[in-house]
């Protein structure tokens, strides 16, 4: 009887863990995604800046945070000119700024119809003014 009460209690032990080991997992899954969210919608509104007279739209901040990321990335990204196994080894010391460079673009930089759900989510709590001739442009509201 006694190996019986120990079988059942391991088994809910072992039920409960799991239980709580995926609502953990989920919690933690849901808490990146809105932190993710949040950097997405504080690099959109780093990338009005000070240029608060320009209107932007989805594309026009996507084109905007890319052109920012080649500047950041450019130099590094281009080859060796001289042949020979210094310019090579320097080159290749180089390379975590490649992952660095692709990292960026792959989960920093939104994609366009992101970025036009983040201007309107934006726009929404009041951050930005959406240009009266054309909705999709937006621009930095003044003194927010």
């Amino acid at each position: 009887m006694a190996i019986h009460f120990y079988e059942a209690y391991h088994f809910a032990v072992q039920v409960i863990f799991q239980v709580v080991t995926i609502g953990t997992v989920w919690k933690a899954l849901v808490w990146l995604k809105k932190r993710r969210q949040e950097n997405q919608e504080n690099s959109v509104l780093d990338t009005f800046g000070n240029r608060n007279w320009h209107w932007l739209s989805g594309c026009g901040v996507v084109a905007r945070m890319k052109r920012d990321a080649a500047y950041k990335y450019a130099r590094p990204l281009l080859p060796p000119r001289v042949t020979g196994w210094s310019p090579f080894i320097s080159w290749l010391c180089l390379v975590p700024l490649h992952f660095c460079y692709f990292y960026h673009r792959s989960f920093v930089i939104p994609s366009k119809q992101k970025a036009d759900r983040i201007l309107r989510d934006l726009f929404k709590r009041q951050l930005l003014i959406c240009a009266p001739e054309n909705p999709t442009l937006y621009q930095l509201k003044p003194g927010a």
